[in-house]
């Protein structure tokens, strides 16, 4: 992965702070129906700069700065949607149980946060949209493909001929032929050789579950390794079908509710740093 893809989550972040401040200054210009006073900039930017302060955090713990995000992009709107969720309680909570203000302040909670809320959350889908189209990669980054059969050949199709994925798989190898150490060896060497920040394996195959341990050293030479399934549903929000053995359903019957438990508890955590972040602030 060269330097460009790994500045991504980091222009996305200062972006992001950016399109945080200007929904603040449309929001303003579309209250007062015309362009906001200096003196009412200056009151709101305090306040509002502790509130963007939590939603980059939010958005930070919901992995929208880690590099995996990045690739797997086609999960960006629902998971905005979902911060920008969390985002308006933060907000009522800053506003209504946290501050009081005045009627000479300025500050019109109500109709200013569901604005705000509105604008920056089609400010940063269009932002990312655009970050997307102009800034990500133009030329792809190399990856490895270890898989086989009918999904692994859809899925390189796909990753091969979009470049939305901002890399291609360059090097494709069959598990049947990792089962000697010198095959193994050899496709590390072209890891190295080809400095491959990517690799994807089919992880449900018996034959990479046998020799994956030999692959744990990269993890620690910032090389991601992927299972090819999970790209496979990721990317076509469905499951290969040979993935679908007896311990498949024993294993996703409980999905649906675990999913669930992890947004709970997800929005739980927010809930429950937000009062003690409230409270620190007098030892700033």
């Amino acid at each position: 992965m060269n330097v460009l893809n790994k500045k991504e989550p980091i222009l996305l972040f200062l972006g992001d702070i950016a399109i945080f401040y200007l929904s603040l200054i449309a929001t303003l210009f579309l209250r007062n129906l015309g362009t906001p006073s200096f003196a009412q900039i200056q009151e709101h930017v305090p306040v509002f700069s502790f509130l963007i302060f939590c939603f980059l955090l939010v958005m930070f713990i919901f992995g929208l700065y880690d590099t995996r995000r990045v690739i797997f992009r086609n999960k960006i709107p629902e998971i905005l949607l979902k911060i920008q969720s969390i985002n308006i309680f933060i907000s009522i909570a800053f506003f209504y149980f946290t501050f009081s203000y005045s009627g000479d302040s300025g500050i019109t909670p109500k109709i200013t946060l569901v604005l705000y809320v509105f604008l920056s959350f089609v400010f940063l889908m269009s932002w990312r949209v655009f970050f997307l189209k102009y800034f990500s990669l133009k030329k792809k980054t190399e990856a490895i493909l270890v898989a086989s059969g009918a999904p692994a050949e859809i899925l390189t199709k796909e990753i091969n001929a979009n470049p939305r994925y901002g890399f291609s798989f360059s090097h494709i190898f069959s598990p049947e032929d990792l089962l000697n150490q010198e095959k193994i060896d050899a496709v590390l060497k072209t890891i190295k050789d080809r400095q491959i920040k990517i690799v994807v394996l089919d992880m449900k195959n018996k034959e990479i579950q046998s020799i994956l341990y030999k692959f744990y050293n990269l993890i620690f030479t910032n090389i991601q390794l992927i299972d090819s399934n999970k790209m496979y549903e990721e990317i076509f929000y469905r499951i290969p079908v040979s993935s679908l053995r007896h311990g498949w359903f024993l294993e996703n019957t409980s999905h649906n509710s675990k999913k669930t438990f992890d947004v709970f508890k997800r929005l739980m955590d927010v809930m429950v740093a937000f009062p003690l972040l409230i409270l620190s602030i007098p030892f700033y």
